[in-house]
């Protein structure tokens, strides 16, 4: 390996265990010699400004021809394995097994998406040291995960996949008290994470060492379990990475400087893993860009550490990704960002700076197979990985290649269902998907028909129907939707009516054409009644009428007052009646927001492009503060600020008078009166229940879903619709009506 002392080979005896019950590594008495004399060593500066670079999108699938897709089904050999196809399931954590060892619920969710013909899935983020496991992820030292690994490479196997173990150590983006044994997070150098605001212990060499044993310990249960490969995280500002980054490490030892010391961990890492587990795939994933400027990793200073990394033979594929927590935004960017294919071109770079000596893998909002097949035929790289379009559709694979791309549920990048839920430590789903984390239950196998076909009636051509009758359809029943306006998509159309939102239309269209192609019999301009209703004959009818806001201003975070002093006047709205008619909206414009949504920020950036003054009033601790965990802050915010936009939080509107609002802050501290043309109450909503009241008395079987239930998410009238056509076959019995 040029330019690398001889500390890479030779096993390492085992040692003690440490204080958490874990082998620890011996190591010689003598550190190893410096790394490349020639490098300059790095100097410490001041943090730097943002990098104000955007990363290239790219080109929209909708603006393309069908692209040939033949380059994704050619086999890859990897590290002496071959992999049935070039599509890849890219490492991310699913919570399923939070704090805990490897369970059932994430083997289900994995082989699902293998049995829909991904080439290679990678369980993501597995911790491999109970001081750096960050809340949520699934610990990767226990020995019980071997039965459940065995259990998962069985399951991927039958279907002709493979499986890799991304394994990982958080570093500084750690609290230090996940559990009940508490330490300080610990790094390269005191620099504190992002995440926790928790300050950092400086790494000994025995720290050092404990973690290269974790390492291998863990790669050791993955291969003693059958899983195919181990991906070491080696970047998103993870503890490898953090060493490798010149912004996280200034380190004056043989781990700090050069950029040869500072990839020192991850080669002392791979050295043992390969020293353990010689015949295991071993590849890394890394950060090419982590977007920071000149004070972080950069595209210049990547292609010289893939070299170095590369020079080893230590590793078996290259993962190219890119982002620390700083700007983790651009690593799974929302429908906002308009970002697209935007860490293609670094790996593009990898790929060029080694010569293509080892399989480039090239991941990040790359969200179709068209785009995925795009990145191969541009010999950009020699793998893509799907992440949220495999959350959205676990088939992606087996239809494209077999010629049902159209039938494809598109990922849109809502970012709620996924991100948000993970982000707070919860099992992740899927907005457009419903079995997801749900395979057990309703995977793509258990979507049998139900024997006698029934008479079923939807009412209701929102997302909550559209779901409903698509799923019935699916399992024989006959399915009438009956919908009062001229097109299907509800509410959801309205939403994809907002700058930036126009994603959600992907959504309708693709329950659109399954309505379609199921036969199921959409009556648009249909109002639908009780004597309408009966006479379709049904067995059943499911009630999905939405709701509309409320125009009380009452709120929940004022419980001292039944609502808005003013809030009857004509010059107050809301959100959906502005959507409808934007020609309504006056030049001075107030909006009363409770949620954080898009209802208010997407809507105030749209007022704004107009040319109106928009004011933003809510009693959140920010604006926009519903929008922080699916990443849209960076990308609503900043529009917002260069619009002129005044987000006024920790805020109530006291009163609304004609021409005018008073404001009061939450504190009661201050109050403040400002002109309002128009007032936008972007509070609660209530049902349209009416028609479902009046349906009690019926005899066949009626039930409600969505918004006409209650008022919520369209994750939530996805769910609803996917449950009662599932069902609907086992409750629809002559009898009276119930919720």
């Amino acid at each position: 390996m040029p330019g690398i002392a001889g500390d890479h080979t030779g096993r390492r005896p085992s040692a003690p265990a440490d204080s958490y019950g874990l082998p620890r590594l011996a190591r010689s008495p003598h550190p190893p010699s410096s790394l490349h004399e020639r490098a300059a060593p790095f100097i410490l500066r001041p943090i730097a400004a943002a990098d104000p670079r955007r990363p290239r999108s790219h080109t929209s699938t909708e603006e393309r021809t069908m692209t040939n897709l033949d380059a994704l089904w050619q086999p890859i050999t990897v590290g002496g394995l071959t992999i049935p196809n070039r599509v890849f399931v890219p490492a991310h954590e699913a919570y399923f097994a939070a704090n805990k060892a490897f369970n059932q619920q994430y083997v289900d969710y994995l082989a699902e998406r293998a049995k829909g013909g991904a080439g290679l899935v990678t369980i993501g983020a597995s911790a491999v040291h109970p001081r750096g496991a960050a809340n949520g992820h699934t610990q990767a030292w226990h020995p019980e995960n071997v039965p459940v690994y065995r259990a998962l490479a069985d399951a991927v196997h039958e279907h002709g996949g493979t499986v890799f173990s991304q394994l990982f150590h958080c570093g500084h983006q750690d609290s230090g008290q996940t559990g009940f044994d508490w330490d300080p997070p610990m790094s390269a150098s005191a620099v504190t994470g992002p995440l926790y605001d928790r300050q950092v212990e400086v790494m000994s060499q025995d720290d050092i060492d404990t973690v290269i044993e974790a390492f291998a310990h863990c790669a050791d249960l993955v291969a003693q379990g059958g899983l195919d490969g181990v991906e070491l995280s080696g970047g998103h500002g993870y503890l490898i990475g953090q060493f490798i980054s010149p912004f996280t490490n200034r380190r004056e030892d043989q781990y700090g400087g050069s950029l040869e010391n500072r990839c020192r961990l991850a080669i002392e890492i791979a050295t043992e893993i390969k020293q353990r587990c010689p015949d295991l795939p071993l590849g890394i994933r890394l950060s090419y860009d982590e977007y920071l400027g000149e004070v972080g990793i950069t595209p210049d200073e990547s292609d010289r550490t893939i070299v170095i990394l590369n020079d080893t033979g230590l590793f078996d594929y290259f993962n190219i990704s890119g982002i620390n927590y700083h700007t983790v935004f651009n690593l799974v960017p929302p429908m906002t960002s308009g970002l697209e294919g935007h860490m293609v071109e670094n790996a593009r770079r990898a790929k060029a700076a080694i010569g293509g000596s080892t399989p480039i893998l090239a991941a990040n909002a790359i969200r179709t197979i068209e785009q995925a097949a795009d990145v191969l035929n541009a010999g950009d790289a020699d793998m893509v990985g799907l992440m949220r379009a495999h959350v959205a559709d676990p088939e992606i694979v087996r239809k494209a290649k077999a010629g049902r791309a159209a039938e494809i549920r598109p990922c849109v990048r809502a970012n709620q269902g996924c991100i948000r839920r993970g982000s707070m430590g919860k099992g992740i789903v899927c907005t457009v998907n419903p079995a997801t984390g749900r395979e057990k239950a309703w995977g793509v196998d258990r979507q049998d028909e139900d024997g006698e076909a029934l008479n079923l009636v939807v009412v209701g051509g929102g997302p909550a129907g559209m779901q409903a009758a698509e799923t019935a359809a699916s399992r024989g029943h006959r399915v009438t939707l009956l919908e009062r306006s001229g097109e299907l998509g509800g509410s959801l159309r309205l939403a994809a009516a907002l700058p930036a939102r126009h994603e959600w239309l992907g959504l309708i269209d693709h329950l659109t054409g399954a309505l379609d192609r199921l036969g199921v019999d959409v009556r648009l301009n249909t109002e639908a009644d009780a004597d309408t209703i009966r006479s379709l004959s049904p067995d059943a009818v499911v009630v999905a009428t939405g709701a509309h806001f409320d125009h009380s201003g009452n709120s929940t975070f004022r419980p001292d007052r039944p609502g808005i002093p003013g809030a009857d006047l004509p010059h107050v709205t809301d959100p959906a009646a502005v959507l409808r008619d934007p020609s309504s909206v006056g030049e001075r414009v107030v909006i009363v927001d409770e949620h954080g949504n898009h209802a208010a920020m997407s809507l105030a950036r749209m007022l704004a492009e107009s040319g109106k003054s928009v004011e933003v009033v809510t009693q959140q601790l920010y604006g926009g503060q519903g929008l922080t965990f699916t990443m849209d802050i960076p990308f609503v915010l900043p529009v917002l600020a260069h619009l002129g936009v005044t987000l006024t939080a920790q805020s109530f509107c006291e009163s609304i008078a004609p021409g005018e609002v008073t404001i009061t802050d939450l504190w009661g501290s201050s109050s403040r009166t400002t002109p309002a043309d128009t007032v936008i109450l972007n509070l609660s909503k209530v049902s349209d229940s009416a028609l479902f009241d009046t349906l009690q008395d019926e005899v066949f079987d009626v039930r409600r879903i969505g918004d006409a239930r209650v008022p919520r998410e369209v994750d939530d009238a996805i769910y609803e619709g996917e449950r009662w056509g599932r069902t609907i076959a086992s409750l629809a019995r002559p009898a009276a009506a119930t919720a």
